[in-house]
């Protein structure tokens, strides 16, 4: 029996390619919208190189819109395909209902979280690690003095801890922004080798929030911005599921007319980080 693979591609990421490599004689529908993450270089690659090739449906976008799509896309294809494993891949339990009331009609339906999918492995040249002392960073807790091409461990450690391990695009696009593309990719590829594997921290919602937008001004305040001292508490308590950069420009410069502008530059690429953190 062959496999059909509805992927929620806003709450999985492009983790769903690592199950394409796995499955190479599944199917896979992946739904998405604007809000899905970027696909990182690897995955990339892994993608064009692939013998089965995805097909992708654009959904409509509002609240839950992606989710009510899949689901009748899935009673659609249940109809035509009656003989095929459907699977959801979603972190979302709300789609556990959809699966229990197919299972009871004897329909071949499971769902398949992100944490599940194998990973396989990637040939690529480690970089080397070094013993030299870095400088403490206000923005990281762990106790490692390692760097890795010259960047503080704690600091890779930290972004993964404040994203998610499991969230590979995320962690990506900080390290290209935050290291360059050369190096922010060497580095991408020796966490990704570790398997993101970072020292666990009970870090609330806020705390990751606050410790990301501090790496964030560390690394691409290239203009030496003026940060006013309540800006992250504000942006926390002001960002939601809704906005999209232009609300958020406009918050921003309504807030602080004097450097909204510029804070907005910089936060551009990491807003659906941000609210990644925040759901």
């Amino acid at each position: 029996m062959s496999k059909i693979y509805f992927v929620d591609s806003e709450n999985v990421g492009d983790a769903w390619i690592d199950l394409l490599l796995a499955d190479p004689n599944g199917t896979f529908l992946i739904f998405y919208t604007s809000h899905s993450p970027r696909i990182d270089y690897e995955h990339a690659i892994a993608l064009m190189n692939a013998k089965n090739k995805p097909k992708f449906i654009r959904c409509y976008e509002g609240s839950n819109a992606l989710d009510f799509q899949l689901v009748s896309y899935l009673g659609y294809q249940l109809r035509s395909k009656n003989t095929d494993e459907m699977v959801i891949v979603s972190n979302d339990t709300g789609f556990d209902a959809v699966v229990h009331f197919w299972s009871e009609q004897n329909q071949a339906i499971t769902r398949l979280t992100s944490s599940n999918i194998p990973t396989p492995e990637i040939k690529t040249e480690p970089t080397p690690v070094s013993e030299e002392k870095a400088a403490p960073s206000s923005s990281v807790d762990t106790d490692t003095e390692q760097t890795i091409g010259g960047v503080d461990l704690r600091e890779l450690y930290t972004i993964i801890n404040c994203v998610g391990s499991k969230e590979s695009s995320y962690i990506h696009l900080a390290y290209v922004h935050f290291y360059g593309i050369k190096k922010g990719e060497e580095l991408y590829k020796y966490m990704r080798q570790e398997k993101f594997a970072a020292p666990s921290v009970s870090w609330k919602k806020e705390t990751r929030f606050k410790k990301f937008c501090e790496l964030i001004f560390k690394h691409c305040n290239t203009a030496d911005t003026e940060v006013p001292a309540d800006f992250i508490a504000y942006l926390y308590a002001t960002l939601t599921q809704t906005d999209d950069k232009k609300s958020l420009n406009r918050k921003l410069q309504s807030k602080y007319p004097r450097q909204g502008m510029q804070l907005h530059k910089i936060l551009k690429p990491f807003y659906k980080t941000l609210l990644k953190i925040k759901k």
